[in-house]
């Protein structure tokens, strides 16, 4: 009897509980199709926003390469265009300056040239006044000369 009623406990629990958890693997397994459906929909959205994201960083990068880029040759080219025009102004400097050297080279010579021709002349008025006192002495020894011969005379 009693091996009846473990029959019929374990008859009663296979018809009762075995449907049920048929019904409750059958379930599980749709559960986990939808779940790994749902992961791998997931798994392409986070792939297609992740790539999305990806080529906008991409872009982003690209852009700001090339507004860097445009910003390092505007930059280069003002500094050249600096750096020529400052040369051009150190070469006027030293163009005037030249002009300056060889004026002041030209006065100096000027200066010595005038100096030289001071002296020569200063020189020559020496000598005219010497010639001049040595006419004068003689045109007063000529005139003392000549008034004692009119005293002589008598004239």
């Amino acid at each position: 009897m009693a091996t009846n009623i473990y029959d019929s406990v374990k008859q009663a629990l296979q018809d009762i509980v075995a449907p049920e958890l048929r019904t409750l693997q059958t379930e599980i397994k749709r559960l986990d199709e939808k779940i790994d459906n749902s992961h791998k929909t997931l798994e392409q959205k986070f792939d297609a926003s992740y790539k999305t994201l990806e080529q906008k960083i991409d872009n982003s990068h690209k852009t700001l390469e090339q507004k860097i880029d445009g910003s390092h040759k505007t930059l280069e080219q003002k500094f050249d265009n600096s750096y020529k025009t400052l040369d051009q102004k150190f070469d006027n400097v030293d163009k005037r300056l030249d002009n300056y050297e060889k004026r002041f080279d030209d006065l100096k010579d000027d200066n010595r040239s005038l100096r030289d021709n001071t002296e020569k002349r200063f020189d020559e008025l020496k000598d005219d006044i010497r010639s001049l006192r040595e006419d004068f002495r003689l045109a007063i020894d000529i005139h003392e000369r000549l008034a004692a011969l009119e005293t002589k005379v008598g004239i």
